[in-house]
């Protein structure tokens, strides 16, 4: 094919390094939320992604503020958990 023999520098391979540990943390993550229970799950993206009021989440989840802040408690100590895997 003719191509270029391509030099890679340490600072090169760092960045690259850097990259692909970037997508296994996101890929976890992902992982992560999509195991929650769908109302923890709900909660805790509506709260912590959208940064909308615990009010307005009760409302458009039809239950009280109180549940919806045990939902994002629950599911962000699950998230956690979830992140740091198998012990």
């Amino acid at each position: 094919l003719a191509l270029e023999p391509l030099a890679i520098d340490d600072a090169a391979l760092e960045r690259v390094e850097e990259l692909a540990s970037l997508g296994d943390a996101e890929l976890r993550l992902g992982n992560a939320i999509r195991s929650l229970p769908p109302a923890q799950r709900d909660a805790v993206l509506a709260r912590v992604v959208e940064e909308r009021p615990y009010g307005e989440i009760a409302a458009a989840m039809a239950c009280s503020e109180l549940l919806v802040r045990q939902r994002v408690s629950r599911g962000l100590r699950n998230l956690a958990r979830g992140l740091r895997g198998p012990r």
